[in-house]
């Protein structure tokens, strides 16, 4: 497939490729998974707008529940500095997604960046491009005044061990993200077969090398949208790509992590006919539309907008 979540010297040299330690409680063991003060979400008579369904614009047969999951409430820091940003308007609320072609052509994060400016204040970073494309960088400078900092940072044909790099892990840390989105899982699962227990070892080192920079950063994991391939010159959906989803779900799962399951968001085993049918995708039967990527963005906002209104509601 060509192309918005390193120990560096702090590495443990016993952490290779295949890295896996199943005993592992949680994701992060120095941020409380469980928030003891409900009062932390109590917006103070801000109003969240209604996320909507972006859905409803199109025929997506089978497309489930657009919600994030985040059963070790991984996500309070991040969703205390967004409430704290509502209420007093002077925080700096960093995002950065990380992924492959998805992110890289910027029209999917784009669109939640566009929609997080609206909500959170769009001051915090200098107005150095209009539009995302592939000729435009995704790592904006900050200005000191606050709102929402959504930095990109995507690489075409990326894999988790592509990312598992010193330099990209060191310059992912280096924008100090409140929360780091991770979207991969396409380019896994591209081959005639998938390598499931491969797929999660390389994961888990990369999420490992990402938490030893990032200990304080709660993390999003997302799922792939689905996907087609090529099998004696005809398309037919791969369904390497319900695979590749289970994985990352089940890993983020057993260690604790939030995500958002885009694959059953779209329709599962469905989804890649549901965004060809509805004009969505590419002719490559890989890549998307801007309108594909713009309505992955609408539903990602959507879903952080109610876990936020959860937060509020429950407060956990």
């Amino acid at each position: 497939m060509g192309l918005a979540v390193a120990v560096a010297a702090l590495l443990m040299p016993c952490l290779g490729a295949a890295a896996q330690d199943a005993s592992l409680p949680q994701a992060h063991p120095d941020i409380p998974l469980v928030v003891d003060d409900g009062s932390a979400f109590d917006l103070g008579g801000v109003e969240l707008p209604e996320a909507g369904d972006a859905l409803t614009r199109y025929d997506f047969v089978g497309a489930g529940a657009n919600v994030i999951a985040d059963p070790s409430h991984s996500l309070a820091p991040f969703v205390r500095k967004v409430v704290s940003q509502l209420k007093a308007g002077d925080e700096v609320v960093r995002i950065v997604h990380v992924g492959d072609s998805h992110v890289r052509g910027h029209f999917f994060p784009g669109a939640v960046k566009g929609h997080l400016e609206q909500l959170l204040g769009a001051d915090a970073v200098v107005r150095d491009y209009e539009v995302f494309d592939y000729g435009t960088p995704g790592i904006s400078r900050e200005t000191g005044w606050g709102g929402v900092v959504y930095q990109v940072y995507g690489i075409n044909g990326a894999t988790a061990q592509r990312f598992s790099d010193e330099r990209h892990v060191d310059e992912i840390a280096a924008l100090s993200p409140d929360l780091l989105i991770v979207s991969l899982g396409t380019n896994e699962s591209v081959g005639a077969k998938y390598a499931r227990m491969q797929h999660k070892n390389q994961l888990d080192q990369l999420m490992r090398m990402l938490a030893a920079r990032c200990p304080s950063t709660p993390v999003l994991l997302t799922t792939p949208p689905g996907a087609y391939r090529r099998v004696r010159g005809r398309y037919q959906p791969n369904a390497n790509v319900r695979l590749a989803a289970e994985t990352i779900a089940g890993y983020a799962e057993e260690k604790g992590y939030a995500w958002w399951d885009l694959y059953n968001v779209a329709g599962g085993d469905r989804a890649c006919v549901n965004w060809w049918d509805n004009g969505l995708m590419q002719r490559d039967h890989l890549h998307f539309t801007k309108e594909g990527y713009w309505l992955m963005g609408d539903l990602l906002y959507s879903a952080i907008v109610n876990l936020i209104k959860e937060y509020v509601e429950h407060g956990f």
